[in-house]
């Protein structure tokens, strides 16, 4: 800094970093350093983590020293003491937390909290400010989901999501108090896994084909997609998949991290339909020129997308089913099979065996008869002996 501003006294914020308590994790630590008008000593100020607190201070300090030399009167915000903020509006809370967001998160999660946001004004138009809301807000604001026979797990979900947006303007004290800070979320009724049959596969890519039974946007891609879903392939890495990546030979599916896509735990691999009668779907699918121009066969723009047109399916063949019971079946029949769980790891994607074991290995009604009938005989065998 230049020394001979010290006649001007224009207080500065420098940003300055170390590392919390959190191993690798940095944050920013801001303070105030100005040439006190006074003494004309160099004076620094500790203002804590909140960016945009920090600059409001630095108005504050520079109102300040302006009246001094107009009035020779000097009243800094005193040390350590806040400064009444002004109120802001939900609208000015959402620029200030898009500004944070725009270059961490994809533009469809940024759409999501822009959402939450709205649905809670929508549904509380008595709170007319952020500051407004306290911890019975949040009560009334989940009760009145409730009431409109919204599900639990989607009032989780506006929990969680605005936790965060709440939570980001008190954190830089933007606001007073992040009103859903100790909600909890509601129990969820538990949904039973369900594990699809080989013949219930197949129906459900001939529904998805049979534009009869029921309306898609594009029922070749939403065949293939159960087709690839079946061979344990998130809907993510579906929708990312290339025609270059499917030998449609061997069987051989990579699924490849790219510039534009991260499969869940960063690594690439690769998985397999031996089915030759999907294989040949496949092939046709590529005959009738789907995704030629860019290689890419499905073009939904998010999961959500694929989910909402599977539903449909699902609805049409009466089978209760989400897109990801394909590949929870996929896994089931891997296990019915008597593989290890260290290559249906490798086979799905999982960052360790205990996801696998822990989430996924569920033996079929089958199985688990089969294995009641093994015991029975053993103990028949016992007691003839």
């Amino acid at each position: 800094m230049n020394r001979s501003l010290s006649i001007v006294g224009i207080p500065r914020v420098y940003v300055r970093h170390k590392k919390s308590q959190k191993k690798g994790r940095k944050r920013f630590l801001y303070y105030l350093q100005f040439v006190h008008p006074e003494t004309g000593k160099w004076k620094s100020q500790a203002l804590g983590p909140g960016r945009e607190y920090a600059q409001h201070m630095k108005r504050q300090f520079e109102t300040a020293i302006q009246e001094y030399f107009v009035t020779g009167r000097l009243n800094l915000p005193e040390k350590g003491k806040a400064p009444t903020l002004e109120r802001l509006t939900f609208e000015e809370l959402w620029e200030h937390f898009e500004t944070h967001k725009k270059s961490r998160v994809r533009k469809s999660t940024l759409d999501a909290y822009r959402m939450y946001i709205r649905k809670f004004q929508e549904v509380m138009p008595e709170i007319k400010f952020p500051d407004d809301a306290d911890e019975r807000t949040a009560e009334v604001y989940i009760n009145r989901r409730i009431e409109d026979g919204i599900k639990p797990v989607t009032v989780n979900s506006d929990i969680r999501n605005l936790k965060i947006i709440f939570g980001f303007g008190a954190k830089r004290k933007l606001i007073r108090r992040n009103p859903f800070e100790d909600v909890e979320s509601l129990k969820e009724g538990v949904k039973e896994k369900r594990i699809l049959t080989y013949a219930e596969v197949d129906t459900l890519i001939n529904i998805a084909m049979d534009s009869e039974h029921v309306s898609l946007r594009d029922h070749q891609r939403m065949a293939g997609a159960i087709v690839l879903g079946s061979a344990g392939l998130r809907r993510g890495e579906v929708i990312a998949a290339r025609w270059s990546d499917i030998d449609l030979a061997t069987g051989r599916i990579d699924i490849r991290c790219s510039n534009d896509f991260q499969t869940k735990n960063g690594r690439n691999r690769v998985s397999f339909i031996t089915d030759p009668e999907k294989l040949d779907f496949l092939k046709r699918l590529k005959l009738a020129g789907l995704g030629l121009r860019n290689g890419k066969p499905f073009l939904w723009n998010n999961p959500r997308n694929l989910s909402r047109e599977f539903k449909k399916v699902a609805r049409s063949t009466g089978i209760d089913c989400t897109f990801k019971d394909l590949r929870r079946t996929f896994v089931t029949w891997l296990t019915e099979a008597g593989e290890n769980a260290m290559t249906i790891m490798k086979l799905v994607g999982h960052g360790s065996v205990e996801v696998t074991r822990d989430n996924y290995l569920s033996l079929g009604e089958k199985a688990m008869r089969e294995a009641v009938e093994r015991a029975q005989r053993f103990a028949k065998g016992r007691t003839s002996a």
